[in-house]
């Protein structure tokens, strides 16, 4: 069974399933593939299936045994949000951490919209990622995910067109690597510089036990505190 692959960005000319193993046939070096990109490859090799054909020679190529491409499956399952979706852009998969990290039920999201995941912020990227998708090409690039009950998600987002078993466009695929910690902390810190730039005192005190939290370093200056 051969698959042809026709995005730019991974390089590949065509994909050789078959019982021992995948044969990725290479077009240029890999190196200027960032590790989502290059686990995304993997999944879609995996998610293609393997073929009950006899192994065959082929010229220069990278073999990946079938057992290790299966984990390097199982591993991105585990690791990130996959959705994938119908030429329709109507959701027809995601996996358990789709579901963990949204709140939403299985059958409560299949059969529905991608669109109903967007953030209304996210206008450009969604287009950006509809136009490579269309032209047959990946994405990559930050989106937000919203979730039930209105729970937003920050995202590492790849997406490409997703292949049935012979090779031909059957949707999309998309795979999301929550970064929601690594923004929430970027944001404390760019508030925290900025609260230091102040040259007023800034106190902030918890609610629960009226402990203080926080002290800008006016305010530390103020009472000569050691932080």
């Amino acid at each position: 069974m051969r698959a042809s692959i026709s995005s730019s960005r991974f390089a590949l000319r065509s994909v050789t399933a078959g019982a021992a193993g995948v044969l990725i046939y290479k077009t240029q070096p890999f190196s200027h593939l960032d590790a989502t990109s290059a686990s995304v490859i993997a999944l879609t090799v995996g998610l293609v299936g393997l073929a009950a054909a006899p192994r065959r020679a082929a010229g220069p190529a990278t073999v990946i045994a079938a057992s290790p491409v299966k984990q390097d499956v199982a591993a991105l399952d585990i690791h990130a949000i996959v959705i994938r979706t119908d030429e329709q852009g109507e959701i027809r998969h995601v996996n358990d951490r789709f579901l963990a990290l949204t709140g939403y039920e299985r059958n409560a999201i299949i059969g529905r919209p991608l669109a109903v995941l967007h953030h209304p912020k996210d206008t450009e990227p969604q287009a950006q990622a509809a136009k490579a998708l269309a032209a047959g090409d990946s994405w990559s690039g930050e989106t937000r995910i919203v979730g039930k009950d209105g729970i937003v998600l920050w995202t590492r987002a790849t997406a490409l067109p997703d292949l049935d078993a012979d090779g031909r466009r059957c949707g999309t695929l998309r795979v999301h690597s929550d970064i929601s910690r690594q923004k929430e902390s970027l944001a404390a810190r760019i508030a925290t510089a900025s609260l230091n730039l102040l040259t007023e005192p800034v106190f902030m005190i918890s609610t629960d036990n009226y402990e203080l939290t926080f002290a800008n370093d006016a305010a530390a200056k103020l009472f000569d505190w050691n932080r």
